[in-house]
């Protein structure tokens, strides 16, 4: 959030300590989680998600999912009040 009083801008891992305080005046400063970007490494296969432990699903039909791999139900079906039109 640029350009807002009291607040400063620092894109960092959530497993990164945060910063303790502001870079520009000193004060005491507190992390506020904005937004999450999740990135999926382009190598992962439904299979090395099984072996993970995920269970990796496509798009069968409208609101109909066929499982690829791991463990779990075979498939899932949306029900009418799930399914957008």
């Amino acid at each position: 959030m640029p350009d807002v009083p009291g607040r400063f801008e620092v894109l960092q891992a959530l497993t990164s300590r945060h910063w303790s305080f502001c870079p520009g005046c000193g004060l005491p400063a507190r992390r506020v989680v904005s937004r999450a970007s999740i990135q999926l490494r382009p190598t992962l296969t439904p299979g090395k998600a099984a072996a993970k432990g995920l269970t990796t699903f496509k798009r069968a039909g409208p609101g109909q999912w066929e499982k690829v791999a791991g463990e779990g139900v075979d498939g899932i079906v949306g029900t009418p009040r799930t399914l957008r039109p």
